[in-house]
């Protein structure tokens, strides 16, 4: 069956704000005195949802104290960049009638921001941030757009995104180029996974 929708995940996938993320959480780290780790251990200990990631190291942090302290500190170091190509892509895939939507656990005043820099909002039908649970968000985004979850392909860079696809009973897409390892989300067995744009526009579009 053909794709007619297509859900992204935005960071490491669409948008290139790895190191950016990095810098921005040890802000927190440093906010509350606490030894960095290194971005290698960042990478690898990172999951999603992002707090369980911190309850690692401050079990007693509060939700809100993290997002208020990360969207301060993600102001100050930077301005993040789409992937290359990626506009692109997105071009050719409302070129196929495709619809498009963005399912992020980033801040929705975050996403929409970068969404805006990066001259992406017209091409998505929804932008969803803040989502933590990202597998009913992404039912209720087929219900809203009335796509069957056959006809709908997830797109993320993090085992956590395959997992949320294969809940939802969707095409999973992993891309190698975000923040888990080629090797961690082949571990996961995703329908998919493409190790370029080019690759991904193709995929999409067969």
């Amino acid at each position: 069956m053909q794709i007619k929708g297509v859900v992204f995940d935005w960071s490491g996938t669409l948008s290139d704000d790895l190191r950016l993320v990095y810098e921005a959480a040890m802000h927190i780290f440093d906010r509350l005195h606490r030894k960095h780790p290194s971005f290698a251990e960042f990478k690898q200990e990172l999951v999603i949802p992002y707090m369980d990631f911190y309850r690692k190291y401050f079990p007693r942090m509060k939700k809100a104290d993290r997002d208020r302290w990360f969207l301060e500190a993600i102001q100050k170091v930077g301005e993040p960049v789409p992937f290359a190509g990626i506009d692109r892509l997105l071009w050719s895939l409302r070129e196929q009638e495709k619809r498009l939507a963005v399912l992020s656990s980033v801040h929705q005043i975050e996403l929409l921001s970068e969404a805006s820099q990066y001259g992406f909002l017209d091409h998505f039908e929804e932008l969803n941030g803040g989502v933590h649970d990202k597998t009913e968000a992404l039912a209720e985004i087929m219900d809203r757009r009335r796509l069957m979850p056959q006809e709908v392909a997830y797109v993320g860079d993090m085992v956590h995104d395959i997992e949320v696809g294969r809940q939802a009973g969707v095409i999973t897409v992993a891309v190698s180029w975000g923040y888990d390892s080629r090797k961690k989300l082949l571990n996961a067995r995703p329908d998919h996974i493409v190790n370029s744009v080019e690759e991904l526009e193709s995929l999409l579009n067969s």
